[in-house]
């Protein structure tokens, strides 16, 4: 009997187990990993700073310039699980990790209740080979929560279960404030999807539970005016633009990071074929409300990205309402052959799986950061071997906080070092070049006042330490320390 349960439980719930067992085998090495962009100059100190204080959700538990002026839930709840268990780098990216698996187990579980087995056995398993989850499932960085909240405000909305909606969507606004952008779609969505019943009492009773997250955080909005005499993040504000040049760049880069960038093409391609079948067909779309409700959610992400601060990370909570939107059209469109279904399913699949094990960038959307780090950890090791504590660097974003903050995890002892931005290059005894700088090579007039003493190389990221000297610089490089050998000294 015992048996029987397993092997059906089993058969239920494979697909998602086989997708958390994959993201957990991937992360696993990367638990240890040091810190980096976001995480390093911004989150990692705003939340420590909260675990000094206590954790807590009003504005005033963090100084405004840790802060950023943004909602608290995801301080709190980092800050709540390092006072717990612990601030080291593998438990707090531990905590990041079970954020990821619990955004795939409810993904699963809601596109179950709102779709069926095979629309949430598809879509977990196209969510988690995603580059972009597989890079953020570790991150000390906002946007997964977000995404989960996302998940959970969505499957609420559309299930008519309005006070947990008003819990969840509350949870994501004080999250970030893409949730505002989020639950002003949901609340117009429903005016106009139920207007004509805009004079009963259960419809404003709807919209009052609708508009419990607003009101949360205006009054967050409130609290924080008083608390820090401004309402938002002034730095921020500055980053909106209207500007037509700018608004267009932010708009194409948003719409290929979603649809095809990282093997997201085939999906995207699929999506618009199985349309037209439907189409062709004259079949009606089973769910059709789902998908509109989807596809709203990713216009209003990425009109928000267009006129905002925008970086790539920010489109992530979009990717579970595309993977849904296709997989309710693409499994509706199947063929009559099973064998070529089956086909199409491992392609779409495949594809994403391969660019997310091999495309290697420079930022936190892919895996790339987990072949720059260590580069990184590499050149720093190396820096204190020749003791030059009393030494001006000049170096990449990442290499400053690498090389002077011993909380990012790079450094042996608690003794940084002076550590200065690239474009300072001319003040620095050290220079120090990687493949995440936007310019990749010595300006001209400093190539005949530096050598080069060593070069660092991993898969597809490197690193270069030159030091400022009289002589030209040398026609042989120096020694080159690659990380799949036994070289490194």
């Amino acid at each position: 009997m015992k048996y029987r349960l397993f092997s059906e439980w089993i058969q239920q719930y494979i697909w998602l187990v086989a997708s958390v067992l994959f993201v957990i085998i991937i992360k696993i090495p990367h638990l240890s990993l040091p810190y980096s962009w976001d995480e390093a100059w911004s989150y990692y100190p705003a939340v420590t700073e909260m675990v000094k204080n206590g954790p807590g959700l009003l504005p005033g538990v963090l100084p405004i310039n840790l802060s950023k002026g943004h909602p608290l839930f995801y301080f709190f709840l980092a800050s709540s699980w390092i006072t717990i268990f612990g601030g080291s780098i593998v438990s707090i990216r531990t905590f990041s990790l079970l954020v990821s698996i619990l955004t795939l187990v409810i993904f699963h579980f809601t596109l179950r209740r709102m779709g069926n087995k095979a629309i949430a056995d598809f879509s977990v398993v196209l969510l988690s080979v995603q580059s972009m989850f597989l890079a953020q499932a570790s991150l000390l960085l906002p946007e997964m929560l977000l995404a989960l909240l996302l998940i959970l405000s969505f499957y609420t909305f559309i299930s008519s279960k309005f006070r947990l909606y008003a819990l969840f969507s509350s949870f994501m606004v004080m999250t970030k404030e893409t949730g505002v952008v989020f639950i002003a779609f949901f609340g117009v969505y429903y005016f106009f999807e139920n207007v004509k019943q805009i004079k009963g009492k259960e419809f404003w009773l709807k919209i009052a539970w609708l508009s419990v997250p607003a009101w949360v955080y205006i009054i967050f909005l409130v609290i924080h005016y008083f608390k820090t005499g401004t309402i938002f993040f002034n730095e921020h504000l500055d980053y909106i633009t209207l500007n037509p040049g700018q608004n267009i760049r932010n708009l194409k880069s948003a719409f290929s990071v979603l649809f095809t960038t990282y093997g997201r093409n085939s999906l995207f391609i699929a999506l618009i074929v199985s349309s037209i079948i439907l189409l062709f067909k004259r079949k009606d779309i089973l769910g059709l409300r789902i998908v509109r409700v989807s596809l709203g959610i990713i216009v209003v992400l990425i009109i928000f990205s267009v006129i905002n601060f925008y970086t790539y990370r920010y489109i992530l909570p979009a990717f579970p309402m595309f993977i849904l939107m296709s997989s309710v059209v693409i499994l509706q469109a199947k063929l009559k052959a099973k064998a070529v279904n089956w086909l199409v399913a491992i392609l779409l699949v495949s594809v994403p799986l391969y660019y997310s094990m091999t495309k290697a960038g420079k930022n936190d959307n892919d895996l790339g950061y987990t072949q720059y780090i260590p580069v990184y950890k590499q050149m720093v090791d190396y820096c204190e071997k020749q003791d030059w504590f009393d030494k001006t660097f000049s170096v990449s974003f990442n290499m400053v906080i690498a090389l002077r903050d011993p909380f990012a995890g790079f450094l042996s002892g608690n003794k940084g070092f002076n550590a200065l931005h690239v474009e300072r290059i001319g003040e620095a005894d050290i220079i120090i070049l990687d493949s995440t700088c936007e310019e990749k090579k010595l300006p001209d007039e400093f190539k005949n006042k530096v050598r080069l003493i060593k070069r660092f190389e991993f898969k597809k990221h490197w690193g270069e330490i030159y030091e400022r000297t009289r002589q030209p610089l040398r026609e042989s490089a120096g020694p080159t320390t690659n990380f799949d050998s036994d070289t490194t000294n």
